[in-house]
Parts: structure tokens; C-alpha cells; sequence
């Protein structure tokens, strides 16, 4: 019985602190950082 309530809780808690993530901007934070794009030539 607790695993299925923990099958339905934990997603919907994954959800909600994605969305608070957002709301903070933590991803506008991390894209602004952009470790990950390496320094491109342009034309």
C-alpha cells in the first residue's frame, strides 16, 4: 500500500519543485551561466 501512494506522491512533489524551480528562475540562472556551449566562432 505505501509504495503506491509513493508512486502517485513523488511525481506530483517532482512536479511542483520543478515549477517552483521555474518560478524562481533557477533555469534562467543556470542558462545565463551556459557552462555547458563552448566559445563559437562567428561570421
Amino acid at each position: 500500500m505505501k509504495n503506491k501512494v509513493i508512486n502517485i506522491l513523488w511525481p506530483l512533489a517532482f512536479g511542483l519543485a520543478l515549477i517552483l524551480a521555474w518560478q524562481f528562475g533557477v533555469f534562467h540562472k543556470i542558462l545565463d551561466l551556459k557552462p555547458f556551449q563552448l566559445p563559437v566562432p562567428t561570421e
